[in-house]
């Protein structure tokens, strides 16, 4: 799947647990906001998107270059986005409301 700010790729396996992995690259900036866009990546995930997820759901996000100066809110609602436009997420909508 493809957005504006991220890009997911991923694998439903039941067997396996659900995971993410976060991948920035240098095109993004230097290390403090790579970082910074990695803490937030993963804040959402946890917060809004980990347990509503169908079981076994690996996925690996990649940030796009014009993600390092985006909002924690315009993110939130990309990564949402995504999940809902693939069915990988079960009882929200794409805003993360039940």
């Amino acid at each position: 799947m493809v957005g504006r700010l991220l890009v997911c790729n991923y694998l439903a396996e039941p067997v396996h647990p659900t995971r993410a992995a976060f991948v920035v690259g240098k095109a993004c900036g230097g290390a403090v906001v790579r970082n910074r866009l990695k803490r937030r990546l993963r804040e959402i995930y946890r917060r809004f998107a980990q347990t509503r997820l169908i079981p076994g759901l690996q996925s690996v996000w990649i940030a796009r270059q014009n993600a390092a100066p985006a909002e924690f809110a315009t993110l939130r609602e990309e990564m949402l986005r995504l999940y809902h436009k693939a069915g990988l997420i079960t009882g929200t909508t794409a805003d993360g409301e039940r």
